[in-house]
C-alpha cells in the first residue's frame, strides 16, 4: 500500500476532464451558468441538433395555409366530381360532357391553375420543381406528357385553333376533362381531409408487401393466376351470363365456331339477305370482318363447349407474363409489383371477362415483350421464334396495335444490330426473329386471300370501306 505522502498532488489544471463539468448546463447552488459558446460545442460534441427559431413562422403560415386550401380544393374536387353524370343518349359520344365548350375550358384551365398554385404555395413545391427542371431530360419528358395532357383537356369538336378538325371526337377527350382532374384534384383533396387513413393504408400496404415478397415465385405466380381466373369467370358469369353481347363478340365467336369445323368461311343460305348481321361478310361467303389471331381462340372454345374460359385465361396468363417481364427486365419485387397492379386494373378485368380481342393482342404483346427481352439477353433461339411467333399473332389480331407497339422494339434491335460488335452478336437470333414474324405476315395474306379474294383487303375495308383502317 503507497504511503499517502508519496502520493503527487495533481493541480486542477492536470485532472482529466470532467463531464458533469464541462456540460454548459450544470446547476450550481445559486444559479444556471449558461454560455452560448460552451453549448454550441456541447450540442456538436453530442450530436444534439440546433432549432432554427426562424422556421416557427413558416411553419404557421405552411398551417394556415393547409387549413384554407385543403376545402377549397375538395370543394373543386366534388365539382368536378358532379360533371361526371351520363346523357340520356351515350351514342352521341358526348356523355362526360354536359357543359358548353367554353365554360368546361374555362372551368379545366382553372382546375389547373389551381393545382399549379398549390405546387408553388409551399416551400417543398417549389424545391421539387427547381429540382426538377434542373436536369433537361426529365424537363423534356415532363412537358411533353404535359402537353398531351392538355390536348385531352381541349373541346375537339370540329374545326379547332390548333387545326385539329374530328366530327365525333373519341370518347376519352370527353371523359378525360373531368375524370383526371377530379382525380387529381378531388381525390387528392379528399385524402388530405382524411390524414387518419393514411398510416393505416400504409400498414396494411406494408404488410400485404411483406406477405406477397415472403411468397415463393411459383406459390405467388399461381396465387395470383387463380384469383385473377376465378374473378374473370365471376364477372363474365354476373355480368355478361357467359354470352357475348355486341357485335364485334358475337361475330368473333360465331367464326370461331366455323373454324372449329375446319372451313375458313361458311356456306351462305339459300335466303341469305335475311341473315345480313353487323361485322359479318354475306357475299357468297359467310365469316367475319377480323382476321384470325383471335378467332383461333374462339375456335378452340367452341371445340371445348365452352368459349367463355378463354378470354379469363388468357387474362391470368398475361398476368403471368407481367409477373415474368418485370422480373426480367428488373427484379423480382419489380415484377410482384407489376403483376398484383395488374390484377386490379379494371380495363383488364372487365375485356378477359368478355370475348373481345383486346385481351388476345395483350397476351400476344406481353410475350412478345418478354420473348424479346430475354433473346437480347441471352442467346436463345427458341426465345426469338417465340418473339416473332408472338409480334406476328399480335399483327393477325389487332393490325394498327401490333404495328404500334412493335415499333419502338424495331428501332431498338436495329440500334442493337449496328452498334460496335453487336452485328456479330444479334444478327442470327434477329434474323430468326424477323423470319418468324414475316411468315405470320405471309398467313395474313393468305388467309385474305381465302376470304376476300384479294392478299392485301382486309375484311374492314370490305365491310367499311377502304376508308376504314383495322
Amino acid at each position: 500500500m503507497t504511503p499517502l505522502s508519496t502520493v503527487q498532488r495533481i493541480s486542477p489544471a492536470q485532472r482529466p476532464p470532467n463531464r458533469a463539468e464541462n456540460n454548459p448546463f450544470r446547476e450550481n447552488a445559486s444559479a444556471i451558468t449558461i454560455d452560448p459558446r460552451r453549448i454550441s460545442r456541447y450540442k456538436s460534441a453530442h450530436g444534439i441538433q440546433t432549432q432554427n427559431k426562424r422556421m416557427n413562422k413558416p411553419q404557421q403560415c405552411h398551417s394556415t395555409a393547409q387549413r384554407i386550401l385543403k376545402p377549397l380544393l375538395f370543394g373543386t374536387g366534388i365539382l368536378l366530381l358532379a360533371l361526371i353524370r351520363p346523357k340520356s343518349t351515350p351514342w352521341t359520344m358526348r356523355f362526360l360532357h354536359p357543359l358548353s365548350d367554353t365554360a368546361s375550358d374555362l372551368l379545366c384551365l382553372f382546375a389547373l391553375a389551381g393545382a399549379l398554385a398549390t405546387v408553388l404555395l409551399f416551400p417543398a413545391g417549389r424545391q421539387a420543381l427547381r429540382g426538377f427542371f434542373r436536369q433537361p431530360k426529365r424537363a423534356a419528358a415532363f412537358c411533353a406528357a404535359a402537353s398531351v395532357l392538355c390536348l385531352t383537356l381541349l373541346s375537339l369538336t370540329g374545326t379547332e385553333p390548333i387545326g385539329l378538325t374530328l366530327e365525333e371526337p373519341p370518347v376519352f377527350l370527353y371523359s378525360a376533362r373531368p375524370l383526371v382532374l377530379s382525380v387529381l384534384l378531388g381525390g387528392w383533396a379528399a385524402l388530405m381531409m382524411l390524414p387518419a387513413l393514411l398510416p393505416a393504408l400504409e400498414r396494411i400496404g406494408t404488410r400485404l408487401l411483406q406477405i406477397g415478397t415472403a411468397l415463393r415465385p411459383q406459390i405467388f405466380g399461381l396465387m395470383l393466376f387463380a384469383v385473377f381466373f376465378a374473378v374473370t369467370n365471376v364477372c363474365s358469369w354476373l355480368l355478361f351470363e357467359h354470352i357475348p353481347h355486341v357485335q364485334d363478340s358475337i361475330t368473333q365467336v360465331f367464326h370461331g365456331k366455323i373454324l372449329a369445323t375446319g372451313r375458313l368461311t361458311a356456306l351462305p343460305h339459300m335466303y341469305n339477305v335475311f341473315f345480313d348481321f353487323g361485322h359479318m361478310i354475306n357475299n357468297g361467303f359467310f365469316y367475319s370482318m377480323y382476321p384470325f389471331g383471335h378467332t383461333i381462340w374462339m375456335a378452340l372454345g367452341a371445340w371445348i363447349r365452352s368459349p367463355w374460359l378463354i378470354n379469363p385465361l388468357l387474362g391470368a396468363c398475361t398476368i403471368l407474363l407481367f409477373y415474368r417481364l418485370g422480373k426480367a427486365m428488373y427484379d423480382e419485387a419489380t415484377g410482384r409489383i407489376a403483376a398484383a397492379l395488374a390484377c386490379t386494373a379494371p380495363f383488364l378485368i372487365f375485356m378477359s371477362s368478355e370475348y373481345m380481342s383486346h385481351t388476345s393482342a395483350l397476351f400476344y404483346l406481353a410475350l412478345f415483350m418478354l420473348s424479346y427481352v430475354h433473346t437480347m439477353k441471352h442467346d436463345g433461339l427458341p426465345w426469338a421464334v417465340l418473339a416473332g411467333a408472338s409480334i406476328g399473332l399480335a399483327l393477325n389480331t389487332r393490325l394498327l396495335t401490333a404495328l404500334a407497339i412493335g415499333l419502338p422494339f424495331a428501332i431498338d434491335a436495329l440500334c442493337c444490330l449496328f452498334r460496335a460488335g453487336g452485328f456479330r452478336r444479334f444478327a442470327a437470333r434477329l434474323s430468326i426473329m424477323a423470319a418468324t414474324a414475316l411468315f405470320f405476315g405471309i398467313l395474313m395474306l393468305a388467309f385474305n386471300y381465302a376470304t376476300t379474294g384479294d392478299p392485301l383487303l382486309v375484311g374492314y375495308e370490305v365491310v367499311w370501306g377502304k376508308n376504314h383502317h383495322p
